[in-house]
C-alpha cells in the first residue's frame, strides 16, 4: 500500500477516535459507564470465560455474537470499558472507511470523501438514538455499511447485470452476524436479498433469482455455524432458541390490533425521524428529493429499491410497537443519501473544498456535540460520584461477595466488583410482569431461600428486602435526565 494511502486511512482513523473518545462513556474520559443495557452485556460476556453460558446459566435477551463481542471487551479489562471502547474505535474506522467507498462510488475528489466523513461522525452523534455507547445497534453499523456499500454499488451499475455470488456469499454471512447479535435489526438484509431475487426475477431470469436466493442463505447459514456449535457443545441449542427466539419473541408481544401496531409503529418510526435532526435532514427530506432528481443514475428503480431498504429497516425495528431511545440508531447509515446530496449541489456549483474547510468545519462540529451531548458532562464525574464504586469498596472488604442485582437492569455492581452472577434472573429485564412472571417470582424466591446472597443492590426501598436485608448505603445520582437512589442492601447477621 501507497504512504500516501496509509496516512489517509491514519487520518480517517483519527477522525473516528476523537469523535467516539470525546462522545461515548466507554472512552478513558469517562470514569463509568452507568448504562445499565451495557453492563449486562459486560456481565454476560465477562461471565462466558467462567464457563457460564448465556440462556443456560443466565437469563438474558440480546443474541449470542453480542455477548461474544462483550466477551472479548472483557479479555482487555473485566472492570472498565475500555475494551468496549477499543471494539468501538474498530466500528467506527469501519463505518468511516466505507463512508468513504460509497463517496468515491459518485465523487472521486478525496476531499468530497473527507467531508462526507465528518458529516456522518457530527450525525452520528448528534442524534439522541446513540446514547451512552456500546448499544447492539452501534457494533451492527460495520456491518450494515459494508453491505450498503455492495447494494449501492448494485443499485448504481446498471451495466453489471447480476451481483456476484462472493459478494452474495459475503453479505449473507454478515446478514447472519447479525441476526445473532439482534435480529429485529434485519430490515436492510430483508431487502437487500428481495433485490437481487427480484431484479433478475423481473426480467424472467428464474435461475440467476433462485441461485442467488440461495447463495445469500448459505452465507447466512455459515455465520450460524460458530454460534450453533458453541452451544451444541454446551448442550444449550434448547436455550438459545427458547429465551433468544421464543421469549423475546412472545413476551414483548403487544395484544393489541394489528392496526393498533401499525399506529404505533409508524408513530415510532416518524419521532425517531423527526426527533433526530440529521435523520429529518439527511434522511427524509432527501429521500423525498431522489424522487425529483435521481442521484443512482443506475438502474432502474433504484430510489425505490433504496428507499425500501430504509422503510424495511425502520418496520422492523419497531414492529413490536415498543421502542427504547438507542433503537434508532440503526438508521444512522442512511445519512449518507444526504451526504450524497451535499456533495452532489458542492460539486454541481463547482465549490472547491479546501483543507482548512475541511479542519473548521469539524472543529465547529465537535464543539456543537460537547455542547449539546448529555454525556460530556460525565467527564467531570470522580469515582466517588458513582454508587457503583462506592459499593463496590464495600462489598470487596467482605470475604463473601455473592451478589444480586434485584428489580431492575445491571446497574454495574458485578462490573464493579468484578463477580459473575450466581443467580439465573441475575437482574429483572424490561419485561411486562404480566408476560413473564418467571423473573420476579424467581428474584423474590432468591430472597427468601437459605442461600440467599448477601448483598443487593436495588433502586427502591422493598419491604421484602427489608424483612431479610439491612440498608448500609444509599447513594443519589443522576442516570438519564433523572434522579436515581440506590440501595446496597446487606444479609441481617442473624440470617
Amino acid at each position: 500500500m501507497k504512504k500516501k494511502n496509509i496516512l489517509k486511512l491514519l487520518l480517517i482513523f483519527l477522525i473516528g477516535a476523537i469523535f467516539i473518545t470525546l462522545m461515548s462513556k466507554n472512552s478513558f474520559l469517562f470514569k463509568f459507564n452507568d448504562w445499565w443495557d451495557a453492563n449486562a452485556f459486560m456481565t454476560v460476556g465477562k461471565s462466558i470465560w467462567h464457563g457460564i453460558v448465556p440462556y443456560r446459566d443466565l437469563f438474558e435477551q440480546k443474541g449470542p455474537y453480542l455477548y461474544f463481542i462483550y466477551a472479548i471487551a472483557t479479555l482487555i479489562s473485566s472492570k472498565t470499558f475500555i475494551g468496549v471502547y477499543l471494539l468501538e474505535l474498530l466500528a467506527m474506522f469501519i463505518n468511516l472507511i466505507f463512508v468513504r467507498k460509497i463517496i468515491k462510488l459518485f465523487y472521486k475528489d478525496e476531499k468530497y470523501s473527507f467531508l462526507g466523513i465528518l458529516i456522518y461522525c457530527f450525525s452520528a452523534f448528534f442524534v439522541f438514538t446513540f446514547g451512552h455507547g456500546g448499544s447492539a445497534e452501534e457494533f451492527t453499523l460495520p456491518l450494515m455499511f459494508i453491505s450498503l456499500f455492495y447494494y449501492i454499488k448494485y443499485l448504481k451499475d446498471k451495466k453489471e447485470e447480476n451481483i456476484s455470488k462472493r459478494i452474495l456469499l459475503l453479505n449473507g454471512i454478515i446478514a447472519g452476524i447479525v441476526f445473532w447479535i439482534k435480529y429485529s435489526l434485519l430490515g436492510f438484509w430483508f431487502i437487500f436479498a428481495a433485490t437481487v431475487c427480484l431484479i433478475p426475477l423481473f426480467k424472467k431470469d428464474l435461475k440467476t433469482a433462485i441461485i442467488n436466493g440461495l447463495v445469500f442463505i448459505a452465507g447466512m447459514l455459515l455465520a450460524s455455524l460458530p454460534c450453533l456449535i458453541y452451544f451444541f457443545l454446551n448442550h444449550a441449542i434448547g436455550d438459545l432458541f427458547n429465551i433468544y427466539l421464543l421469549v423475546n419473541m412472545s413476551s414483548y408481544a403487544s395484544k393489541t390490533s394489528f392496526l393498533l401496531k401499525i399506529w404505533k409503529m409508524t408513530y415510532i418510526l416518524l419521532g425517531n425521524i423527526f426527533g433526530n435532526i440529521p435523520y429529518l435532514f439527511l434522511i427524509l427530506i432527501p429521500l423525498i428529493i431522489l424522487y425529483k432528481k435521481d442521484i443512482f443514475k443506475g438502474r432502474k428503480n433504484a430510489k425505490i429499491w433504496f428507499t425500501l431498504a430504509f422503510l424495511f429497516t425502520g418496520i422492523m425495528t419497531f414492529i413490536g410497537g415498543t421502542s427504547y431511545f438507542y433503537y434508532g440508531y440503526i438508521l444512522t447509515p442512511f445519512t449518507i443519501i444526504g451526504i450524497l446530496y451535499i456533495i452532489d449541489i458542492l460539486n454541481r456549483k463547482k465549490i472547491k473544498i479546501k483543507n482548512y474547510h475541511l479542519a473548521i468545519l469539524g472543529l465547529l462540529f465537535l464543539t456543537i456535540l460537547l455542547i449539546t451531548s448529555d454525556n460530556t458532562k460525565y467527564m467531570k464525574w470522580k469515582k466517588s460520584d458513582y454508587a457503583q464504586f462506592i459499593f463496590a469498596d464495600i462489598i470487596n472488604q467482605s470475604e463473601e461477595k455473592t451478589l444480586l442485582n434485584y428489580y431492575g437492569l445491571d446497574f454495574g455492581l458485578y462490573l464493579t466488583t468484578d463477580t459473575v452472577p450466581q443467580y439465573y434472573y441475575f437482574m429483572r429485564n424490561n419485561i411486562p410482569n404480566e408476560n413473564y412472571p418467571k423473573m420476579r417470582k424467581a428474584q423474590r424466591k432468591y430472597i427468601k431461600s437459605d442461600t440467599r446472597p448477601k448483598y443487593v443492590i436495588a433502586k427502591k426501598k422493598y419491604n421484602l428486602l427489608t424483612e431479610y436485608y439491612d440498608i448500609i448505603a444509599v447513594k443519589k445520582q443522576k442516570y438519564e435526565h433523572r434522579n436515581i437512589t440506590y440501595y446496597l442492601y446487606e444479609r441481617k447477621n442473624s440470617q
